[in-house]
């Protein structure tokens, strides 16, 4: 066996040792467990407001939840917050059913900090939204069902 023949050989022998898959100890079923340090999760499919497409942002430790959803049509998308499975579209600061709006994460009194286009152009064209529309983007904060700009 020549060397070339033999560097081949063995390369092959060590990839193909590298990929037989091995099982850690913490992976085996034999190894012991101590069930209550497991933890448990529920997988919970979200409605939309309307559309096609949504997803969540965050989750607070009462179990409310916020992120942004399409509407119909997907041309336009809200923030919304989502508590007991009732979800509740924030709306946006340009009109309800116009311009977008999303959420940053939740706290545990359950106000939502996020961003939302006006219905104003922005006299420089900028997009600070980033929803395309070169509309005034401001934060808000929503409590209690009502949004207010900060």
């Amino acid at each position: 066996m020549n060397s070339t023949t033999f560097k081949l050989f063995t390369a092959i022998t060590v990839c193909a040792a590298l990929a037989i898959p091995v099982q850690l100890a913490a992976q085996n079923d034999s190894a012991p467990t101590n069930s209550a340090k497991r933890h448990h999760y529920k997988l919970t499919v979200l409605d939309t407001l309307g559309g096609t497409f949504g997803e969540a942002w965050g989750v607070n430790n009462r179990g409310s939840m916020v992120g942004h959803s399409t509407l119909p049509g997907d041309a336009t998308y809200h923030a919304f917050f989502l508590e007991e499975g009732l979800i509740t579209d924030l709306g946006s600061l340009g009109g309800q059913y116009s311009n977008n709006s999303s959420t940053s994460p939740i706290n545990d009194r359950g106000e939502v900090s996020g961003f939302s286009d006006t219905a104003t152009p922005d006299p420089n064209g900028e997009d600070f939204c980033q929803f395309g529309t070169a509309l005034i983007c401001l934060p808000f904060v929503w409590r209690e069902g009502v949004m207010t700009v900060t």
